[in-house]
């Protein structure tokens, strides 16, 4: 800037300042908005990948999920990888449940599971936790178990005898009631002292040696892509229907629970929205700032125009001269906003469309020819 163009700056110090402050305000919310948006559409992406919607085998009308005792036919269903929901799904959580003697408890229970999101003594989310000696603990079929902490250090890799009783036997003609079988025990878990865990596998074999078949008692998973909800339930509807609270018919259903995805989806999507229109709307008040600036800061110059271009100042030189003394204070504001913000490219467009605005008023004024400058000035 040299010093002619400083004396005309200072000569409005007042338009100048305020130039500056609303430049610096407008291109601060600019920013300020941009990266709410990018900080939303991330969040999108990630909620889209990573949030946990969650399919549930219940009875008919929905108000049980447990003790369902699940047939083989459901279960080569749910399992199957190909042609079933285990196409769609993630994270299948099957358990398999019996009555059992455990250490002359006869209260204990005995649970196949195929992942420690299964039950709370498990789950560390829900304030479990375990550990195992087998490091593929889940998909043995062999008899191994998790106890409780009590239980482990006295039976710590040994055998411990339980007695097992499977509900689902009681409903088959050669159904054996009890057994008693030897399981090692290579590992704890903390929670309920009575529950014993069992590799899943390992349940559907004692399953199949008591009952001649295999049973579920409970199924959920965690859907692949969140957004195939209507498809899922159109590939399960001829086992597993959508649940009707009115159904009094023996069956099964299936429940996708996606309503709080959704809501959070809709939400972050309104507020991209929302965002969208901002951001133009506070582009176009950044071209009419500069336009009003503009046009404040050449109102009554146009007698100093008509003499500078009669001296020999071409327009075009008139023109970038007064553009540069109107946008050297909002230039200085964008450039201190970016590096605030850490925004550069948001505060690059704010300043783009304020010296857009300034342009349009600059342009008549120095730009008309000298003679009716001076007669407009009259």
């Amino acid at each position: 800037m040299d010093g002619y163009s400083f004396k005309r700056l200072i000569r409005k110090p007042w338009l100048s300042i305020a130039g500056f402050v609303v430049a610096g305000a407008m291109c601060f919310l600019l920013c300020v908005l941009s990266n709410y948006r990018s900080e939303q559409e991330m969040e999108l992406d990630w909620v889209s990948k990573n949030y946990e919607v969650i399919g549930h085998i219940t009875d008919r009308n929905g108000t049980r999920s447990e003790h369902l005792m699940l047939g083989k036919r459901y279960v080569s269903y749910i399992t199957d990888a190909e042609n079933g929901l285990a196409y769609y799904a993630r994270d299948l959580r099957l358990t398999k449940e019996f009555s059992a003697i455990v250490d002359q408890n006869s209260g204990s229970m005995l649970y196949g599971v195929t992942n420690e999101r299964c039950d709370a003594c498990l789950d560390k989310a829900y304030g479990g936790d375990y550990y195992s000696d087998v490091p593929n603990f889940y998909n043995s079929a062999d008899y191994n178990c998790l106890v409780s902490e009590e239980l482990y250090n006295r039976y710590k890799n040994g055998t411990m005898s339980i007695v097992v009783f499977d509900p689902y036997a009681k409903n088959s003609e050669t159904g054996i009631e009890s057994m008693e079988i030897g399981f090692k025990v290579v590992g704890w878990h903390k929670g309920n002292s009575s529950k014993v865990f069992i590799p899943f596998p390992a349940a559907m074999d004692i399953g199949e040696r008591m009952a001649g078949s295999v049973s579920v008692d409970s199924a959920s998973f965690v859907l692949k892509d969140n957004s195939k909800v209507d498809e899922v339930y159109k590939a399960a509807e001829k086992l597993f229907p959508k649940v009707d609270p009115n159904e009094t018919n023996p069956g099964y259903a299936l429940t996708i629970r996606d309503q709080q995805y959704k809501a959070t989806i809709t939400s972050i999507e309104q507020n991209i929205a929302r965002t969208g229109y901002l951001l133009p709307i506070i582009s176009l008040l950044g071209l009419a700032a500069g336009f009003l600036a503009g046009f404040l800061g050449t109102k009554g110059e146009t007698r100093n125009y008509a003499l500078m271009r009669t001296m020999g100042l071409t327009g075009a030189r008139l023109f970038v001269t007064v553009l540069f003394e109107q946008q050297v204070l909002s230039l200085l504001a964008c450039i201190i906003v970016a590096f605030i913000t850490g925004r550069p490219l948001p505060s690059a467009a704010f300043f783009l469309c304020n010296m857009v605005g300034t342009a349009l008023a600059v342009l008549k004024p120095v730009l008309a020819p000298p003679t009716k400058l001076l007669r407009d000035q009259q």
